[in-house]
């Protein structure tokens, strides 16, 4: 367009033509150095003559030599009178087509070679020059003899080296005619063209090379220039497509490939397992990868026709919008007609890919399964049909015989039914009995033993009832009926009898004789209060099923009312309700009362033994006075129900005083406590006073406050001192005081003196199983009775043992104040006594115990006493005798020294041996007058040395025995011979003989004998002396 108000011939020139980027920012290209890309399709000098505002039609060429690379450049207008205008041009390159589409077929999972012969001439590049040269815009640039290009591809499936190098065949026959002095006629053959690899020409289309052609290395793919040795692996079948981008300084070449990734051929095996008649169909899948559908046959090789499929199969071809391969099943059906084992070969051919799939086929087809599971409802004794759907499958007409083992049926014994046909067969049920039974019923083809079946279960429902029987009992009692049964047969019926309810009891089975009538005994005891319905049936298989409905209804059991308790204010009374276990399980029993403040159970855990008795104590304690108060307490369980009790009392004024006791040494005062409650629900307000009759300062009350308020059903501490002055009885009388109601309570304190305490231990030693009766004399300090005097002053003895020790010392030790028949041994001085001792025990023990002398108008002496029993001397002692490492056991029997049995424990002391063992190590030794219990002692050496020993200890809980053994080993004794069993000494010929080897194997000197050979020099003789 001219952009000039006047007419004008523009010269257009190109000018500033480069390479850049895609923001024009120049860039370096080697292959476009020597080619300019923009080009003007006019002569060289020609002008465009262009009118004021008008337009002209100019062609540019764009031709690049790199790609993909920008273009800019300037096309400028030139008029000497108007002037002149440029224009910017920005062409983009693509890389050029393939030169070459290549396909390449191989097994997934292998390796395939494909070789691309390059030639030393570019065609693309060839007719871009050739146009440039027709327009003589550029000299001519020639090709280097020698190019080397980068090899780029496009999948990570195929492989090749980094770079390859073509070369001038032209250039490079020269050279080896020269070095060679080749031919004339070869020269002329190779000066013509480019140098190629064998096999190949420069232009091959579609070419297509099976896999496998040739099995190269990567290694040695450099060695032939020209050629581009190309490694295709594919990972799984499908269509691989590849390009192959190859650039140098001179051109870019391209090349398209396409490999096929090959299936192996495919065999397995597949197994079919089903019912005769229950078809089973497998998908094969096939996974199409390519643009294509593939054709696939299947062909059957079997003897029968139990496997089955399409006999034409189209595998569909990839999605064309994801890309992703399809995969297409191909239904394979095993369907049997009866039982059998059978094995086939099933070939699936691809015709597009010319592969082909192998399937071995076994199929097991067991017994067939049922037709159908038919449940039938009836009632016992009634009669109901239903009809079963027989199946031919047989073409031709079938008899079916009827087989069931079911019982109570009725029916025709065949049905006929046509070929592929179906009949109705009607069987009637009439059970005697109600319950569940599964069976079935079959049809068998007479002819092929082929048959049909069905599951059948029978519910049959109870007949209706006999009667209606009442049964009404309070829980814990029992109620009984009497069912009258009649046997009308000849023969003995038993009657098996169910009861069905909570509480009915009763025999299991019921015996008839023929033509008897006999009673059956129903009984009704419920545990828990219910109202209920129960059954009685009973069943014969000859008789059949008759029962009887029963309304059950169990009544709580009344309330037990126990008598009316009576008691003092701030006492208690307590009564005891003995509560039985029904059941064969231990029951624990939950306890609560309405009143918990007068009445509470004892027990905190009630448990009742299986079928036993528990006694339960009910604990009363009164807050009013002549008052009626009442509760009702509760012992319940789930299982067992519920006791109720109603319990009531009236509470008392106080009568009775309470006796309180202090012991105190003389002139040594201790303080003690009275409790005090207040029965009452309201606060009371108490005085408190003492009484004594004796000295004064005795007894005295540690509280100053004479009144105190004691809050409802609280209590009190009252604090109190006693020091006695002398070794006699003090008394004293605490009393407690309200005035409304006006109510007293009194305390009779008894205060006991009691004598220093004696820091001498007395001992009394024997050893066990023997016995020791002495007469002991003791010190009672402060007592100045004279001994003849004592009948006035009664005196007494008490030991007291520690609770570990109460069962051997109260069975073996006995202690009383006696005067020995010796006037030596009696007491000599006003506070002496004497005590007679008898100390008989029958295991060792030690026991430290106090023995407490008490007077009777008032003293107490203490003094520590300390009874030892020692080990007695051995029972026996047992040898045994025993080889290393072998066990050797002695036995004996012992018994108790009473007549009952005692559980006894059998063991080593620790100082014993450890070789030794004894069985067993307890139970319960048998009593005294039997032939006793057996115990066995083992011995096992097991190193020599000097004879070991242990001690065994026997005992119960009252006896003790204990044996001392002795392990020893066998005596060895040496064996004696009467002459020797080896020959020690050489026979003169066994010795000749060895002497002659010897002189034979002496070695022989040859130096001697080759000098001696030379003559009789005197060297040799010295040699020979020698």
């Amino acid at each position: 367009e001219n952009p000039f108000n006047e007419d004008a011939e523009f010269q257009p020139v190109l000018r500033e033509s480069q390479v850049c980027d895609a923001d024009r920012h120049p860039v370096k290209s080697k292959r476009s150095e020597a080619y300019e890309p923009f080009h003007l399709n006019i002569p060289a000098a020609t002008r465009v003559r262009v009118k004021a505002g008008g337009t002209a039609k100019l062609t540019v060429s764009f031709l690049p030599f790199d790609a993909p690379c920008h273009f800019v450049a300037h096309l400028g207008f030139y008029d000497q009178r108007a002037g002149e205008f440029y224009y910017e041009l920005f062409g983009s390159s693509l890389p050029p087509v393939p030169l070459d589409f290549t396909k390449i077929q191989v097994k997934a999972e292998e390796l395939g070679v494909k070789e691309l012969i390059m030639p030393h001439r570019n065609n693309q590049m060839d007719r871009a020059r050739l146009w440039l040269d027709g327009r003589a815009t550029t000299a001519k640039q020639p090709l280097p003899d020698k190019i080397v290009y980068d090899v780029k591809l496009s999948s990570p499936f195929f492989h090749a080296p980094k770079q390859v190098t073509v070369v001038n065949a032209a250039s490079k026959s020269a050279e080896a005619t020269a070095e060679r002095g080749a031919s004339k006629s070869e020269s002329k053959n190779m000066s013509g063209r480019a140098a190629l690899s064998a096999g190949g020409g420069a232009d091959r289309k579609n070419s297509n090379e099976p896999s496998g052609i040739k099995d190269r290395g990567l290694g040695s793919m450099g060695a032939n220039d020209g050629k581009l040795s190309l490694e295709f692996r594919p990972k799984e079948p499908g269509v691989y497509p590849c390009t192959v981008t190859l650039t140098s300084d001179v051109d870019i070449r391209i090349y398209q490939l396409e490999g096929t990734g090959l299936a192996p051929n495919t065999h397995c095996m597949l197994n079919f397992h089903t019912q005769a008649r229950k078809y089973i169909t497998q998908e094969i899948p096939i996974v199409n990868p390519t643009e294509r559908e593939w054709a696939i046959k299947p062909t059957f090789i079997q003897n029968g026709h139990e496997f089955d499929g399409p006999r034409e199969f189209i595998a569909k071809k990839k999605q064309p919008g994801t890309g992703q391969s399809t995969t297409t099943v191909y239904p394979l059906t095993f369907k049997p007609d009866w039982m059998c084992d059978v094995e086939a070969k099933l070939v699936l051919h691809n015709a597009g890919t010319n592969e082909t799939y192998e399937y071995e086929l076994h199929g097991v087809a067991e017994e067939p399964l049922a037709e159908e599971h038919v449940v039938i409802k009836c009632e016992a004794r009634e009669k109901t049909s239903h009809k079963f759907m027989v199946t031919n499958y047989s073409n031709v007409l079938a008899t079916f015989e009827v087989e069931s083992d079911l019982v109570h049926i009725s029916g025709p014994s065949s049905i006929q039914v046509e070929g592929r046909g179906k009949g109705e067969y009607e069987l009637t049920f009439q059970p005697l009995q109600a319950g569940t039974t599964i069976g079935c019923i079959m049809f068998r083809d007479v002819a092929s033993q082929h048959y049909v079946w069905y599951t059948v279960e029978l519910v049959t429902l109870p007949p209706k009832p006999q009667q209606m029987l009442p049964l009404k009992c309070v829980v814990r009692q029992a109620v009984a009926v009497d069912i009258q049964l009649v046997n009308p047969l000849d023969d003995v019926v038993v009657f098996e009898v169910a009861l069905n309810g909570e509480g009915l009891l009763g025999e299991a089975e019921f015996h008839l004789a023929p033509h008897e009538t006999a009673t059956y005994e129903l009984v009704y005891s419920p545990l828990l209060p219910a109202k209920a319905r129960g059954t009685a049936v009973f069943f014969n298989d000859v008789v059949g099923e008759f029962w009887y409905d029963l309304e059950l209804n169990a009544e709580q059991a009344p309330p037990e009312e126990l008598e009316v308790m009576q008691c003092e204010l701030g006492r208690s009374a307590q009564v005891t309700v003995k509560i039985d276990n029904p059941t064969g399980q231990e029951v624990v029993l939950k306890h609560r009362s309405t009143n918990k403040i007068n009445f509470k159970v004892l027990q905190q855990r009630i448990v009742l033994p299986p079928l036993e008795s528990q006694s339960v104590t009910i604990e009363y304690s009164p807050s009013q006075l002549q008052e009626k108060e009442e509760s009702s307490v509760y012992f319940e369980h789930p299982t067992v129900g519920q006791w109720i009790y109603k319990v009531s009392g009236i509470g008392l004024p106080p009568v009775e005083a309470r006796k309180v006791q202090v012991v105190a040494q003389v002139n040594r005062p201790v303080s003690q406590t009275i409790t005090f409650k207040n029965p009452f629900l309201e606060t009371i307000s108490a005085l408190i006073v003492l009484e004594t009759s004796g000295e004064k300062n005795v007894f005295e009350l540690l509280n100053r406050k004479a009144k105190v308020q004691i809050g409802p059903l609280a209590t009190a501490q009252i604090p109190f001192s006693f020091c006695p002055p002398s070794m006699t009885q003090h008394s004293a009388q605490l009393l407690v005081s309200i005035p409304r109601p006006a109510l007293t309570w009194a305390y009779d304190i008894q205060g006991v003196a009691e004598a220093p305490a004696d820091s001498t231990l007395h001992s009394f030693t024997v050893q066990a199983r023997e016995s020791l009766e002495t007469y002991y004399l003791l010190n009672l300090v402060g007592l100045d009775t004279a001994p003849g005097n004592r009948h006035i002053d009664h005196l007494t003895c008490h030991l007291e043992v520690p609770q570990q020790h109460q069962s051997i010392v109260s069975k073996c030790f006995d202690i009383n104040i006696e005067n020995s028949p010796d006037p030596a041994q009696r007491p000599q001085s006003n506070s002496q006594v004497s005590l007679k001792v008898n100390f008989a025990p029958l295991r060792p023990f030690a026991a430290l115990c106090n023995l407490v002398i008490t007077r009777a108008s008032g003293g107490r002496w203490r003094f520590d006493v300390k009874l030892e029993a020692t080990e007695p001397e051995v029972d026996d002692t047992i040898s045994i005798q025993s080889p290393l490492n072998k066990p050797a056991s002695v036995a004996f029997r012992l018994s108790n020294h009473t007549s009952v049995y005692a559980e006894f424990d059998a063991f080593f002391d620790a100082e014993s041996a450890y070789e030794f063992t004894v069985s067993p190590t307890s139970g319960v030794l048998e009593p005294a007058g039997t032939a006793g219990t057996t115990f066995v002692i083992t011995y096992k050496p097991t190193e020599y040395g000097k004879p070991v020993q242990g001690k065994l200890i026997i005992q119960t809980e009252d006896v003790y025995w204990s044996y001392l053994v002795r392990g020893t080993h066998p005596k060895y004794s040496a064996p004696v011979a009467d002459k020797p069993k080896v020959a020690t000494r050489l026979s003169k010929d066994t010795q000749q003989q060895l002497h002659q080897n010897a002189q034979a194997r002496r070695k022989k000197n040859f130096i001697r004998d080759n000098m001696g050979g030379g003559g009789a020099s005197s060297a040799a003789a010295a040699l020979r002396d020698e």
